[in-house]
Formats: structure tokens, C-alpha cells, sequence
């Protein structure tokens, strides 16, 4: 150990020896100003626990973590250094070996605080390692000796797994269980809950990071209100009365005028959209106020009757640009052999002078087709879409509940998803009546009529912040 008084004994030895080795006409020069430039760490050890690749058992695995791969930022003004991308849940933080690079040759040494409390300062050797289980102080001293600065360093390491799906339990509400059919939609800072109790629609609303607690907001709306949606910029929008209304809390309620259509399907980043009675899609940029047809390349005969969702995936290449997907089911008396949903999609383009494109059915020849099931409904969560349905209708061959479909690709094709997952103790007794939405935060809500519990869930990595990962100068 090298106490502060031994670390200035060694600058003066240093500052000596170079003063009586100066036999020739070589001046030497010694800076009295210090920083650290750079910081890197190496090859760390992780241990984590995982499914094995042929059942399903947890079994504890060893692996290595490359420490270059995740960049240090250094802030000259608060004197912080830190790693902007945590490192993997389970990464060793108690032995890890770093790599400090100072200005003008200041000499690096590590503060530890002893026993008796007393401090002690370490030599920083790259080839030593350190223990960043919790935040060290790093000094360097300038050549002369004459001054040093104090760097806090701070190695963050994730405590979750990233492709885990974390649910809880909100409770359970009593009203929920009356509902024959229900839609819950984020909106802002809230969810709301639209259930229709076999006369009428109300609405029910919480703070999405709630649930547990839920206010009657809206009654008396229109038995069809709770299919006719859409969450446009922070701004729920519903049918009822004929009329378009709209709210941004759940409580206050405004009237935008008539809405002379079949059903309003959903909303995009900028658009309303509506179905026709002709089964053609309408499209509105006012807030519904006026309307425009939108081109469909398709027979209408395969549009979609009856639990129709509307999502939207952005463009991972263009801000101005997405995906627009419309999902449900037929008419199953007249189509009673259908086994799988119906899915439409559409690229909005939002540049100046884009093309105006037309909506497609999506047909898959292969089996990752979205099952027809009752109530199914997709929605857009994070990077991909989520749906979910009860009982098999038609010709499906699908179990009610039987977890959440996934489709990576814009609706094209749905797989059940080992990291998208519903809640372990998810139950709905012999009800088909549930709903599903994504929240502020990437918080997804889902929802059982049949016994009224209230589930929160995320996948792991949604939830994480987001950080600048590399800095220049």
C-alpha cells in the first residue's frame, strides 16, 4: 500500500533523479496539470442463469464480456467517469481490469478506505484488477507533484435480463367482471378502459403507473363506443351518438362533430382512419373533421368485420415514414371455415412529394398466421406487434390464452415469442372478455373481464434509458 506521503516522496525522488542525471544540455519540462483521457476496461467474467438449449430447465452459464465493447464518458467538469450502456446482469464488478490513460504522464493511483477509516491510495497498474462493485476514487498527480485531481469512476452493471418480461399484479376490480367486452387504450399519463356491460359503454381510468386504483370517468356512451378507438398524439378519440368525441385525461370529454362512418379503426403518428360501409378506408389529418379515400389494392371481401385493431410501427430508417397495420376477423357466419385472422398493412410517407401508397392484404402461404380467436387484438409494443385472443373461432385449432403472438416482420408472420410472454398466473375463467394496451414507457396492461384482474407488465430492455453510447469531441 502507498500511503499519500509515499506517493509525494516518489514524485520528488522523480523530480531529483532527473535533476541529477541532467549532465548534458537537454532541458526537461514538467507539467502541473493532470486529467484523465481515456478509460477502457478488459475482458470481464459473467455468470447468468438461462433455459438449456433442449428443455426447459434453468441452468447457470459461464461466459466473458468484452469491456472495449462499452464506451466511457468522461466528464472533465463534475469529474465523473461512467459507462453509458451498462454492462450484461451478472458481469463480475469486483474484479475487473481497466486501462487509464492520463494527460502529460500524471501518475494514476486508486483511493480505498481501510478498516480503521483511514485512507490508503493504491498504485494503478493495468495489469491489477479493481473492484467497481461500488464507485472508486482514481487520483493522478501532476509531474511536479505540485497538485492532483479526483475522479469518481463508476462501472454500471444491469440488473435485469434484458429479454425478460417483468408482470405484476395490480389487484382486482369488481366492475371489470360485468363487462361482455372491453378495450383498453394508453392515453398520456393514464389508461383507459372502455367496457361495454351489454346496453352501454363506460369508462374507467387509472395513471399508468397505477392500476390498482380506477375512477368511473365517462357513462352512458354508445354499446359500440368500445370498438370504435383510436389514440391519436396523446388524444383518445370514440364514437358515440354519431358524433367523434375525444379526451386527454379520460374525464373531460370534447365533441368534434358528426362522424358519418362505419368505424373509426385507429390512428397512425399523423391520421385517423375509418372503414366505410363499402368496406373502403377513409383517411383524416384534422383531427376528423374532414376525410379523405384512401387507394386499397385488394378485394374488399377479405376486409376485416369484427375485432379490428389498427397499429402503427415506425420506420427504424426514416422519421418520416411507417407502417401502418390493420388486423381481424371476417365474417364468420359467412366465412365459416376462415382459420386465421386478416391482416392489411400500409407505408405512410410523410415527406414532402411522397408517393401515396395503397392498402395490401398481407397473404401468407406458410403457418405463422394470426389464429382467428375471439376478441383476438394486436397492438404495437416497442419494435414489434403483440396479439392475443380467447377462444378459436372458425376453423382455428388454437387454445384460448395460449400466450402472446409476435410479429417481428410488420404483421406478415406471428410466432409466440419465448421473451414476450403473459403473466404466469394469467387466468380468465370461461370468459372470452379481456383487453390489452400499451402505456407511456413501454408499460403493456392486460386486463381478464373474467375474473377483473389488473396486470402491468414490460420487457426489460424497453424500460431501460437510453443514452448517448459513443461521444466525440
Amino acid at each position: 500500500m502507498i500511503k499519500i506521503r509515499s506517493i509525494i516522496m516518489m514524485l520528488s525522488v522523480l523530480l531529483l533523479t532527473a535533476s541529477c542525471l541532467n549532465t548534458d544540455d537537454t532541458e526537461y519540462t514538467y507539467y502541473n496539470d493532470t486529467a484523465i483521457k481515456a478509460f477502457s476496461l478488459g475482458t470481464l467474467n459473467r455468470t447468468y442463469w438461462g433455459k438449456t438449449k433442449y428443455t426447459d430447465k434453468d441452468s447457470l452459464y459461464s461466459t466473458t464480456v468484452s469491456g472495449s465493447n462499452y464506451d466511457f464518458y468522461i466528464d472533465q467538469a463534475k469529474n465523473l467517469i461512467y459507462n453509458v450502456d451498462s454492462l450484461p446482469k451478472g458481469t463480475d464488478a469486483k474484479h475487473v481490469i481497466c486501462n487509464v490513460t492520463t494527460a502529460n504522464s500524471g501518475i494514476a493511483v486508486i483511493r480505498y478506505e481501510s478498516q480503521d477509516k483511514k485512507d490508503s491510495l493504491v498504485y494503478y497498474s493495468s495489469s491489477d484488477s479493481v473492484d467497481f462493485s461500488e464507485p472508486r476514487e482514481f487520483r493522478v498527480y501532476a509531474q511536479d507533484g505540485s497538485a492532483f485531481r479526483k475522479y469518481t469512476v463508476q462501472v454500471n452493471v444491469h440488473k435485469e435480463l434484458p429479454d425478460s418480461f417483468t408482470w405484476s399484479k395490480r389487484g382486482t376490480v369488481e366492475a371489470f367482471k360485468a363487462f361482455k367486452r372491453m378495450k383498453a387504450c394508453g392515453v398520456g399519463d393514464k389508461v383507459v378502459l372502455l367496457g361495454y356491460d351489454g346496453s352501454k359503454t363506460v369508462a374507467y381510468t387509472t395513471q399508468n403507473t397505477d392500476g390498482v386504483e380506477w375512477t368511473l370517468t365517462k357513462n352512458g356512451l354508445d354499446a359500440d363506443t368500445y370498438k370504435n378507438t383510436a389514440v391519436l398524439g396523446g388524444t383518445l378519440y370514440v364514437v358515440s351518438g354519431g358524433q367523434l368525441l375525444s379526451t386527454t385525461d379520460g374525464a373531460s370529454w370534447t365533441d368534434n362533430g358528426a362522424f358519418a362512418y362505419k368505424q373509426l379503426l385507429g390512428a397512425g403518428s399523423k391520421k385517423l382512419y375509418a372503414m366505410t360501409s363499402e368496406q373502403g378506408i377513409v383517411a383524416s389529418e384534422d383531427n376528423g373533421h374532414t376525410w379523405a379515400a384512401e387507394a386499397v389494392d385488394g378485394d374488399a371481401a377479405y376486409m376485416p368485420e369484427n375485432n379490428i385493431s389498427l397499429s402503427v410501427l415506425p420506420s427504424l430508417t426514416n422519421k418520416n415514414t411507417e407502417t401502418v397495420v390493420l388486423t381481424g376477423l371476417r365474417d364468420l357466419t359467412a366465412n365459416p371455415t376462415d382459420t386465421a385472422a386478416v391482416v392489411w398493412g400500409k407505408v405512410e410517407e410523410y415527406s414532402s412529394n411522397s408517393y401515396s401508397n395503397s392498402w395490401v392484404r398481407y397473404e401468407s402461404d406458410g403457418g405463422y398466421k394470426l389464429p382467428a380467436l375471439s376478441g383476438v387484438t394486436s397492438i404495437n409494443y416497442g419494435p414489434v406487434l403483440v396479439a392475443v385472443g380467447a377462444s378459436p373461432m372458425g376453423g382455428a385449432q388454437s387454445k384460448a390464452f395460449s400466450g402472446l403472438y409476435i410479429s417481428r416482420d410488420g404483421g406478415l408472420t406471428w410466432q409466440f415469442g419465448s421473451d414476450y410472454i403473459l403473466p404466469s398466473d394469467f387466468a380468465n375463467g370461461d370468459s372470452d372478455t379481456f383487453a390489452i394496451a400499451a402505456g407511456k414507457d413501454n408499460v403493456l396492461w392486460i386486463i381478464s373481464g373474467g375474473t377483473g384482474t389488473v396486470w402491468r407488465g414490460w420487457l426489460n430492455k424497453l424500460r431501460w434509458t437510453k443514452y448517448q453510447s459513443s461521444f466525440t469531441e
